[in-house]
């Protein structure tokens, strides 16, 4: 599992450059590992003389991934579980959803809000 994280976090790391390269004024991505076992997405937004911070924290759990907002307390958005399939790829089921999902789907899934909502 930590394998699979470690390969999250390269495809994190991937979208925050590309988020951070559509150069939109006043916003600006980015992605630590401050603390073992977390990786936290964060949007700087500067809104004319403060700034708006908002996040999502992927967490690596003894079993699964769990993935919520920032402030937004212990309780998880998503909680993902490795699966390998018939060719053995490496996918995280995804609770509540029929269809795992690659690694590239699950970064979507977790930060098309925080790169794109407004």
């Amino acid at each position: 599992l930590n394998g699979v994280f470690q390969l999250l976090r390269e495809v994190l790391d991937s979208d925050v450059k590309s988020a951070n390269a559509l150069d939109r004024k006043g916003v600006n991505f980015n992605l630590s590992s401050e603390a073992t076992g977390k990786l936290i997405v964060v949007r700087k937004s500067d809104l004319g003389g403060f700034t708006q911070s908002v996040g999502v924290v992927f967490e690596l759990l003894p079993s699964k991934i769990t993935i919520a907002g920032a402030g937004l307390g212990d309780k998880p958005l998503h909680t993902l579980t490795p699966y390998l399939n018939d060719e053995g790829e490496c996918l995280l089921e995804v609770e509540g959803r029929s269809q795992p999902l690659r690694l590239w789907q699950v970064s979507r899934l977790a930060l098309d809000d925080l790169f794109f909502g407004f």
